[in-house]
């Protein structure tokens, strides 16, 4: 029984080399250390206060996205691609890019490109603690 026990543990010493022990822990050390950080990091959001905002900011989004297709389908630029996205930065501020395109956008000056992104930021809520940025797609 004993010479049974001895080669099991001889057996296992050659199968578990110290290299294979220090790369386990270091990995199990890695694996502690991200979950630590991702968990920190996921509670320090404020998901309550975001969740808030994206109620409130939901239909004055959506309000600028229909007057802006509209606008454009009046200009005669009919069914143009209209896409809205946002970042919201650390301190719940928020800058919105609302980008345009229309195949027609791709050949016109830049003084009738100026004059439709001035008339799209006057469709755009005014809100201080947004930024909306317009951007024609060529």
């Amino acid at each position: 029984m004993n010479m049974v026990k001895l080669n099991l543990i001889a057996i296992l010493k050659k199968a578990f080399r110290k290299d294979l022990i220090v790369l386990a822990v270091v990995t199990l050390l890695v694996i502690l250390a991200a979950f630590y950080i991702f968990s920190v990091t996921a509670r320090g959001l404020g998901t309550d206060d975001n969740a808030k905002l994206n109620d409130f900011y939901a239909p004055l989004e959506n309000e600028f996205v229909v007057s802006s297709r509209a606008y454009l389908n009046e200009s005669g630029y009919n069914n143009p691609g209209v896409s809205l996205t946002h970042t919201t930065d650390e301190d719940l501020s928020r800058v919105y890019t609302l980008k345009i395109h229309h195949r027609r956008l791709c050949g016109i000056s830049d003084e009738e490109k100026n004059r439709i992104i001035s008339d799209l930021e006057g469709l755009g809520f005014a809100d201080e603690r947004c930024i909306i940025r317009i951007s024609i797609i060529r």
